[in-house]
C-alpha cells in the first residue's frame, strides 16, 4: 500500500492521513494490517530511521468510512491530542448520502445507545438501558440534488456508529451501505 499519496499534512508531530474506504484504523478480528503499520513501515524507509517508529492513533473512523484521520508521531503528540479529545477541543464533521431529507432541516438528537459486542452493531434504545451510553447529534441538510441528498453531521465523538443509527431512528435511511460497497470502491470518494 502507497501511504504517500494519501497523506494530507505533516509535521515533526502530526500526520493527516486521507483514509479510503476499506481501510482499518485499528486492529481488529479480520487480522488485517491496521494503517498506522503501514504509516510506520512508511516512515521507517521513507525516513531511513533506525529502530522502531511512533505512529498512536488520534481517532478512528469506521472501515467502511472514508475520511481524514490524524495520527501522532510522538508519544508527547499523542498525548496532547487526546486531552484535546477528552476536553472537546476536537470535532468531527461528517459528510453523508441519503435517499431522503431528514424531516427538519437541522436539528439535535439525543439517543441512548446500546452496542452488542456479538453482532457489532449498536441500536438504539430506552433511556435507563443497562449498558447504554448517550449519543449526542447535531445534524444540518447542507444540499439537495437529483441524486440522493447530502447531509452533514457533527457529533460529539466516544460514541460507536452514532449517527447510523441516530439517522436512522428520524427516519432518513443512507442512500447505500458503505458496509456492502467498500471492497469494490477503490476511489475512495464514498463517505459514508
Amino acid at each position: 500500500m502507497d501511504i504517500a499519496d494519501q497523506i494530507l499534512y505533516e509535521d515533526n508531530h502530526l500526520l493527516a492521513l486521507n483514509k479510503r474506504c476499506g481501510q482499518i484504523v485499528q486492529g481488529d478480528k479480520t487480522g488485517d494490517i491496521p494503517l498506522p503499520e503501514y504509516i510506520k513501515a512508511f516512515l521507517k524507509m521513507r525516513d531511513n530511521k533506525p529502530g522502531n517508529v511512533f505512529c498512536g492513533v488520534i481517532h478512528r473512523l469506521d472501515r467502511p468510512v472514508s475520511g481524514v484521520v490524524l495520527f501522532a508521531k510522538t508519544s508527547k503528540a499523542l498525548s496532547r491530542m487526546n486531552e484535546a479529545v477528552k476536553g472537546r477541543d476536537f470535532q468531527k464533521t461528517y459528510w453523508a448520502l441519503c435517499k431522503e431529507a431528514p424531516p427538519q432541516e437541522s436539528g439535535h438528537l439525543e439517543n441512548w445507545l446500546l452496542r452488542n459486542e456479538k453482532n457489532n452493531k449498536s441500536t438504539v434504545v430506552k433511556a435507563g438501558t443497562a449498558n447504554a451510553k448517550l449519543a449526542i447529534l447535531d445534524y444540518k441538510l447542507t444540499g439537495v440534488s437529483r441524486r440522493p441528498e447530502i447531509w452533514c453531521r457533527t457529533f460529539q465523538p466516544r460514541r460507536r456508529h452514532i449517527a447510523a443509527r441516530q439517522k436512522h431512528n428520524v427516519h432518513s435511511p443512507r442512500a447505500q451501505r458503505a458496509r456492502h460497497h467498500y471492497r469494490s470502491t477503490t476511489s475512495g470518494r464514498y463517505m459514508g
